[in-house]
């Protein structure tokens, strides 16, 4: 089509190594899940009442899917499962609407996500907060992995990503705790960033 050929064409000469298919908008974030989880299925959380931690990483529901009733990202369905006792945390650079409402606002800054998503892996596993039957079970590799996010402490990430370390190892603790969890990443992420690619393939593994 000709999304695919001029959108590629673009991309290649652009400089940008987010053209896996389009990359216009949402391969990339699709490409990402094939990497990691092995399918293409939307990881949203579907129902947002039975969820008590939702990360928000980038959606900008307040703007984007206010039409669409039937949307996970839609800030009705949001605040009816905050009457249910959800609590969310939101990432990204903008107090907007729906980030005011937030246990925890992250104010990223633009373009450092990924320093934030390896912090947030570090903790994890170096506090030992993720699920080790299922690592086992079903992750390939996750020894190396798990070597390989060590060098990613937030000390490292807070002068990057202008959060401070107390900030990230607080809402990274929350990740690791709170059950059931669940995270919704936006095109912001992986379709708008240099390294959009290894972002959402860590945003994945969180």
């Amino acid at each position: 089509s000709t999304v695919n050929s001029v959108g590629r064409r673009f991309l290649n000469v652009y400089g940008s190594p987010n053209y896996l298919h389009s990359a216009i908008c949402q391969e990339q974030i699709t490409s990402s899940r094939y990497i990691t989880l092995g399918t293409s299925a939307n990881p949203y959380p579907v129902q947002l009442t039975k969820t008590k931690l939702l990360v928000n990483w980038g959606v900008n529901g307040e703007n984007a899917d206010v039409n669409n009733t039937n949307d996970r990202a839609n800030p009705v369905r949001r605040f009816d499962a905050m009457e249910e006792g959800l609590e969310f945390i939101d990432i990204r650079p903008m107090l907007d609407p729906l980030a005011a409402h937030a246990a925890e606002w992250v104010p990223v800054r633009p373009g450092t996500d990924l320093a934030l998503a390896l912090a947030i892996l570090n903790v994890l596993v170096e506090e030992d907060l993720y699920d080790h039957e299922f690592c086992e079970t079903w992750c390939n590799g996750f020894d190396k992995f798990a070597d390989h996010v060590k060098q990613f402490p937030p000390s490292w990430a807070a002068p990057i990503t202008g959060i401070s370390e107390e900030q990230i190892t607080r809402i990274s603790q929350k990740i690791g705790t709170v059950k059931p969890m669940g995270l919704m990443y936006g095109n912001s992420a992986g379709d708008q960033s240099n390294d959009g690619n290894w972002l959402c393939c860590c945003i994945n593994m969180i």
